[in-house]
């Protein structure tokens, strides 16, 4: 760095600075002769020292001070020195802002004294600054500058922060041994107060406890207990001071209750627990959960256990919920016979189901086939009226066949294990569509989206398939719309089938559900009545619900909800 060009404005104002660094002001100012020796002052000082023209440039940065930031001085601008040279304000927390910097807010006329700062080399140790700093003016009053005395006060901040925490450690370890003093005079007092206390909520929580609590000799002598422990094996304290707990054992539970015992007393468990019955003293039988565990004294080198002294026994009356146990497994055992019960009626019903359907079938082909016979064989010979009640007699034979395979459908529904799957519903009712083969004049009307579902195929088939078969077969004029929909709740889908048919009484709503129900007297054949009473059984038997929407002139909506799973 040349300094030549700072030298008399720096001779000017060199006195304060030597007063600021510690050097006293004389008259050998005058003396100081040349610029070498003006540099090697510089260059020599402790304290670092910078100095910038009127224009933020800086023009004198001595060896210190290079030290201090470790960089050398860079022609940037002052907005940039903060950043640059790492300077913060006395925390080390946050940059120094620019015009918070000791040298800028001496350019700007301000004398600045014992500002405090720190200077955060990359990768150095951090050093604590007081920074005194002044403007440079000439004999006409013009400001030509700044200049800034740093001096690192790291080591003494450190010596002067280590002796307060020594002062402050000193003094609180007197403080803490005089209350030490104090807390340990008062301790005595109180420690004496509080075994008192304690041996006295003792007693209080052993003699008060909602379940029995005793202290019982390795031998099995009672040694202390609650008044709950008396109530529970029904005898007083003085009798049970004559007893051992081998005495009211119940017998049979004698064996497996001293078993623990002697694998506690080993060491080989902490504590057990067990449901055993005692012998109360009027001779009857209670059952308690007993919980024992093993006082103990502390362990030493001849006895790596610790002596044992006394069992320490918790016992809980649980008659109340044994014998809720022995009823519901009595319960249990009667609802199995009553299912096995149940199996063997519904396999005789199936049985019977199939032979009597079996039976009626066969006659009825037979008077069916026998009418068709006479009206071969008697075609010429039969009046009209004869023939047409041979065609009804038919008809009615075919009704009564279907009435028994409703019935037989009906019988079934709930007593066959059927498999859940996953179910297209669209692809499911377009194959319904399918096989019904509907009449051309009439439309079913399908959602475009329709959901997947876990289903049993077979018993949602029978809903859609009789609900569409209804709709058709009772309609009243050629033409007709079905039109279906849906919509899905938190557990259940909820579908509804439509149609434009004549309606039915708000009155009949109810009754069609019926099994034999229909609303008219027609002798067709598909006329069983059975149907609707079918699917509510299907739907209900499922978890489901269904109801019908209906006005009497026109149109029957058929609602019903299907679980999720």
């Amino acid at each position: 760095m040349n300094h030549s060009s700072s030298l008399p404005t720096v001779s000017i104002l060199l006195a304060p600075l030597l007063e600021q660094s510690g050097l006293e002001q004389s008259g050998n100012l005058l003396l100081l002769k040349g610029e070498e020796f003006l540099e090697a002052l510089f260059e020599n000082l402790s304290e670092g020292l910078v100095a910038c023209n009127s224009a933020g440039e800086i023009v004198l940065f001595n060896r210190a001070a290079q030290q201090f930031h470790a960089l050398p001085p860079e022609p940037i601008s002052p907005d940039r020195w903060s950043e640059y040279y790492d300077l913060y304000d006395g925390t080390g927390e946050r940059p120094l802002a620019t015009e918070a910097i000791p040298l800028m807010r001496a350019l700007t006329g301000e004398k600045v004294r014992s500002a405090e700062m720190m200077i955060k080399p990359k990768g150095r140790k951090a050093r604590s600054i007081l920074a005194n700093a002044d403007p440079i003016i000439d004999g006409a009053g013009h400001c030509l500058g700044a200049v800034v005395l740093m001096r690192d006060v790291t080591d003494h901040r450190e010596t002067m922060a280590a002796l307060e925490c020594d002062i402050i450690a000193r003094k609180q370890l007197e403080a803490e041994l005089l209350a030490a003093k104090s807390e340990l005079e008062a301790k005595v007092e109180e420690r004496t107060a509080e075994i008192a206390e304690r041996e006295d909520q003792f007693r209080t929580t052993f003699e008060q406890a909602a379940i029995g609590c005793a202290h019982v000799g390795l031998d099995g002598s009672w040694l202390r207990m609650n008044q709950k422990l008396c109530e529970i094996v029904g005898y007083s304290r003085e009798e049970l001071l004559q007893k051992t707990f081998q005495d009211i054992t119940y017998p049979e539970d004698l064996a497996g209750d001293l078993a623990l015992v002697e694998q506690l007393l080993a060491g080989n468990i902490p504590n057990y627990s067990l449901e055993k019955r005692y012998i109360r003293g009027d001779r009857s039988i209670v059952w308690a959960r007993i919980t024992v565990s093993l006082r103990r004294l502390a362990p030493d080198a001849e006895d790596s256990l610790g002596k044992p002294l006394y069992f320490i026994s918790m016992v809980e009356d649980i008659s109340d919920r044994k014998q809720l146990e022995f009823q519901n497994e009595a319960n249990l055992q009667a609802l199995e016979k009553a299912k096995q019960s149940l199996e063997k009626r519904n396999q005789e019903l199936d049985q019977f189901v199939y032979i009597a359907s079996h039976d009626l079938k066969a006659p009825l082909r037979g008077i069916a086939n026998l009418s068709e016979w006479l009206e071969e064989d008697l075609a010429a010979q039969l009046p009209p009226d004869n023939q047409e009640q041979l065609v009804l007699m038919r008809s009615r034979v075919k009704r009564m066949e279907n009435l028994i395979n409703g019935l037989l459908q009906y019988s079934r529904v709930g007593r066959e294990d059927l498999e859940t799957t996953q179910v297209d519903l669209r692809e499911l009712l377009l194959e319904i569509i399918d096989s019904l083969d509907p009449p051309t004049s009439f439309q079913i009307q399908l959602p475009q989206v329709m959901p997947k579902l876990q289903a049993q195929r077979l018993l949602l088939s029978q809903v859609f398939a009789n609900l569409f078969s209804n709709a058709i077969k009772h309609h009243d004029r050629n033409g007709g719309h079905i039109v279906v929909d849906w919509t899905e709740e938190d557990q259940y889908y909820v579908f509804t089938v439509s149609d434009d048919g004549p309606g039915i009484p708000v009155h009949q709503h109810e009754r069609i559900f019926g099994i034999f129900q229909t609303l008219s007297g027609s002798e067709s054949a598909a006329n069983t009545g059975i149907g609707l009473a079918l699917i509510k059984k299907i739907v209900e038997g499922g978890g489901g619900s269904i109801q019908l929407r209906s006005e009497t002139d026109r149109g029957s909506c058929f609602e019903f909800t299907w679980p999720k799973s």
